[in-house]
């Protein structure tokens, strides 16, 4: 039985091209977010952002848990089934539910539940 080859697109050269221009369009983004920042018109749309920033670690383990139970094998094993556009709103639902989260969490309480943690096992004994 012969195997069909499928041909790619892909010569080795977009995957050099990407690791040069991604993380530059990343800087580009940060700097037009921090230069909005300063209007005070678009400062009240970004705000909910500094929820997140605030409660950075809680957010990044929340979100690693989250994420490997919904694509590895031991939760929903959904990793290779999911389209783009669907891992897309994926991401835009839990980073929501993060905002929300951080927003009621800090509403409470001085820092998240994590960086609480961290700052009593730093100073320990001190």
């Amino acid at each position: 039985m012969e195997q069909k080859v499928r041909p790619t697109t892909d010569d080795g050269g977009s995957a050099v091209l990407k690791f040069i221009t991604w993380p530059f369009g990343a800087i580009c983004i940060m700097s037009l977010i921090a230069i909005l920042f300063q209007k005070a018109r678009w400062r009240k749309y970004l705000h909910p952002f500094s929820y997140v920033g605030r409660m950075a670690f809680t957010n990044y383990i929340m979100q690693t848990v989250l994420c490997t139970f919904i694509f590895y094998s031991y939760g929903l094993g959904m990793f290779g089934k999911v389209s783009d556009v669907a891992g897309l709103g994926i991401t835009i639902v839990i980073f929501a539910l993060q905002m929300l989260f951080s927003k009621l969490w800090l509403s409470r309480f001085k820092t998240g539940p994590l960086e609480w943690a961290w700052r009593k096992f730093t100073y320990w004994g001190r």
